[in-house]
């Protein structure tokens, strides 16, 4: 059950939200086994690329959001149940993953709240790198950066249309001043740049009335984002996501089994180390698995199999009733 058909959903974003997913999952399985210098590992141990993939998508959605939204309730409304019951749900998976784990070896994969405090932060996201309340889950921290891209864009829906992009330019201009900081209110300037180059990317290609200022701040955004990660691969798969969404938008990726992978991404994000790593990963930790490079594979692509495949179903009862409960509380 996929999302509702639209005639101008573009596939490459799907496609891509999958493969970053998928690739995040394939650099979990093997991160927590000892290293060997293969192709393979060293593709997997690449995937933590896919975080700035998601932050530019990210970007460039929500400014499609912000364009056909017109109030900005109605925006944080849609938001909040996107990235909240799925994240909830995941929760309960990961407790249930290590309860199992807890039974069955007598050991905890995980630590779990023993405080209220501790549990609250949890709920509400106010986790680590917002705060230094630990997460349960190795991807969480993402999500933090998530949910103030959404406010930091909530705010400008209450400027006047002309002055809707001055919030946003001021951030990332600010960016240049404050330090990288690994916990902290001021956290979320570290990626702000990433996320604002997928904003400024949608207004370039598709805003033309206001060229000139949408590449300026294009370009400013690309210049924070090499401030505050100054590496090349980070920057690299920045710039290649960012051309092939630019090359989509003349030639169209036609819809494909991989490209419905995407509705499911963010399922397959959020649930992939709790099944695969706290629950299934005894099977990863056999040395003869590790050593074998076409057994390694096998394995890695079957634990990614069953993750897709509880995903699916996360999305069809959890994700997609949420989407559409936000959608109908966010109607006039």
């Amino acid at each position: 059950m996929p999302l509702p058909n639209n005639p101008n959903r573009n596939h490459l974003i799907d496609l891509l939200r999958f493969l970053a997913a998928a690739w995040v999952a394939l650099f979990h399985f093997n991160e927590p086994q000892k290293y060997i210098d293969n192709w393979y590992r060293n593709f997997c141990k690449l995937g933590y690329w896919g975080v700035p993939i998601f932050f530019i998508i990210s970007g460039y959605c929500i400014c499609i959001a912000q364009q056909h939204t017109k109030t900005p309730q109605k925006f944080i409304t849609r938001r909040l149940f996107r990235i909240f019951p799925p994240y909830w749900f995941s929760l309960v998976i990961v407790c249930l993953c290590a309860l199992a784990i807890k039974i069955i070896t007598h050991t905890n994969p995980t630590p779990l709240p023993k405080h209220i405090d501790e549990t609250l932060a949890i709920v509400v996201l106010y986790t680590s790198p917002l705060s230094n309340y630990s997460t349960i889950n190795w991807v969480y921290w993402t999500l933090p950066f998530e949910l103030f891209f959404y406010f930091i864009i909530f705010f400008t829906l209450f400027t006047n249309h002309k002055l809707r992009l001055l919030i946003p330019f001021l951030l990332v201009i600010t960016g240049f001043v404050i330090p990288f900081q690994k916990e902290g209110l001021l956290f979320f300037f570290n990626e702000l740049p990433t996320f604002m180059l997928g904003y400024a990317l949608y207004l370039v290609l598709k805003a033309p009335d206001n060229r000139v200022v949408n590449t300026a701040f294009f370009i400013l955004s690309a210049i924070a984002l090499y401030f505050k990660h100054p590496g090349f691969d980070y920057i690299l798969t920045a710039f290649i996501v960012c051309f092939l969404i630019a090359l989509e938008s003349r030639f169209h990726l036609k819809n494909n089994f991989f490209s419905r992978l995407g509705d499911f991404s963010y399922s397959i994000y959020l649930i992939h180390v709790p099944v695969a790593i706290y629950l299934l990963g005894f099977i990863k930790s056999n040395l003869s698995i590790q050593t074998n490079l076409p057994l390694n594979i096998i394995t890695d692509f079957f634990l990614l199999t069953v993750v897709i495949i509880l995903s699916k179903l996360m999305f069809i009862w959890v994700e997609l009733p949420a989407i559409k409960l936000g959608r109908k509380l966010s109607r006039p």
